[in-house]
C-alpha cells in the first residue's frame, strides 16, 4: 500500500511487476519515471537476471549509461538513472541494498485498528495536491539545491558523519533538509529526524547483518 500512496504524489510515478531491463533502461531514459517495482524478490530469481541486477546496481547514480545496438549497427546509450522504489517480502541482494535507502513496515496486528487506505476522490485531490506543491518547491529551490549539492556538502556537518556509499545517496536529502532548515524557524530540525533515521537503519542492519553470521555458523 505504501507504493500505492507514493506513486500518484511522485513525479512521474508508475508501478511496475516483473519489468525487463529493457523497459527499465527505456522508461528512466525517455520518461525519466520514478519506478516503484513491486514483488522485487522475482527479479532475482528470474533466468537470465543478471544483466537487470547490473542495470538496477548502476541505476541510483546520475550518469549511469547502458550502451545497446539500434539499426544499422549503430551504438545507442540510455541513461538508466532514475527515483525507484522497491518492495518485496524478502531482502534484497547486498549490493543493491547497499545503494538503496530501506523502509521497514511491519505487519499490522491482527487485533490492532488502522485507517484503510483506499483510493477515493478525497484522496486522491489530496495527493493531486501534494504532488502540485513539492512540484512548486522543487522549481523554487532547485538551483539552491544544485549551488549546495556542487559546492558545499562539506558544510553540511551531518554528512559528515556518514561514509562512502552511504553518504552518496542521503547526500540529496540531506541538502534538501538543510534549505528547509534554513526557511523553518521550528526547534525541530529536518536534519535531526534525518540523521535519527539514518542512525536507526544501521542499528537494524548492523542486527540482521549479526543474524546472518549466527545463521552460517549454525550452518557450517
Amino acid at each position: 500500500q505504501l507504493m500505492g500512496i507514493l506513486s500518484p504524489i511522485c513525479f512521474n510515478g508508475k508501478t511496475f511487476i516483473d519489468p525487463t531491463g529493457a523497459v527499465i533502461f527505456r522508461e528512466a531514459d525517455r520518461n525519466q519515471r520514478t519506478m516503484f517495482i513491486d514483488e522485487s524478490e522475482g527479479l532475482q530469481k528470474r533466468s537470465g537476471h543478471g544483466n537487470l541486477m547490473e542495470l538496477l546496481n548502476s541505476g541510483f547514480q546520475k550518469g549511469a549509461m547502458v550502451t545497446r545496438t539500434a539499426a544499422q549497427g549503430k551504438f545507442v546509450n540510455y541513461g538508466v538513472y532514475c527515483p525507484k522504489m522497491f518492495a518485496g517480502i524478502n531482502d534484497m541482494n547486498d549490493v543493491l541494498r547497499s545503494r538503496t535507502i530501506q523502509i521497514n513496515v511491519l505487519r499490522k496486528l491482527t487485533d490492532e485498528k488502522v485507517d484503510r487506505y483506499t483510493d477515493d476522490v478525497p484522496t486522491t485531490n489530496l495527493q493531486k495536491n501534494l504532488r502540485e506543491d513539492l512540484y512548486m518547491f522543487g522549481l523554487q529551490i532547485a538551483e539552491q539545491i544544485r549551488n549546495i549539492y556542487n559546492n558545499e556538502t562539506d558544510g553540511i556537518a551531518d554528512l559528515q558523519t556518514l561514509e562512502n556509499r552511504q553518504r552518496d545517496i542521503w547526500s540529496p536529502l540531506f541538502v534538501i533538509a538543510s534549505i528547509i532548515d534554513q526557511e523553518e524557524s521550528s526547534q525541530t530540525k529536518a536534519s535531526d529526524s534525518l540523521l535519527s533515521y539514518v542512525e536507526s537503519q544501521k542499528e537494524i542492519q548492523a542486527e540482521k547483518d549479526r543474524s546472518g553470521e549466527h545463521t552460517s555458523e549454525l550452518q557450517s
